[in-house]
């Protein structure tokens, strides 16, 4: 387990401008990148999840196609971005100050979301020719 780092990032100008807290969390090589916003509603975690792997061309569909977002709970929302090199996924969850729940929320939305590339990854494999 390695600690990241989330920083508060700046409304106006888009610089990460202070340290809000850090974490242990498994799976970090998932984590594309995270930071938090406040707004006048709270302050709110952008979890940016990827895959930890190179993928082939055909592959990048098939895994937004079969990857389910449904799988998380006590979240905001979640999106797939579009026009990136590799698939990645926004979470965005209230913060929590209390710092083992909210690390237990990350380390929860890391799991699931390695159980569901691990799974999107078995069902795909023989796929290729339906994407190509």
């Amino acid at each position: 387990m390695e600690e990241v780092v989330i920083m508060i990032k700046d409304n106006k100008t888009g610089f990460l401008d202070s340290e809000l807290e850090s974490y242990e969390i498994e799976n970090n090589n998932l984590i594309y990148s995270v930071y938090a916003t406040k707004e006048d509603t709270g302050i709110y975690i952008h979890l940016k999840l990827t895959v930890d792997k190179e993928i082939e061309d055909w592959e990048y569909n098939a895994i937004l196609d079969y990857y389910d977002t449904e799988i998380y709970d006590d979240v905001i929302s979640v999106k797939e971005e579009e026009d990136t090199f590799d698939p990645i996924w926004e979470v965005i969850l209230k913060f929590n100050e209390n710092k083992e729940i909210m690390e237990n929320k990350l380390k929860s939305i890391c799991s699931k979301h390695k159980e569901e590339l691990e799974e999107v990854f078995s069902e795909i494999k023989d796929l290729k020719s339906e994407y190509e």
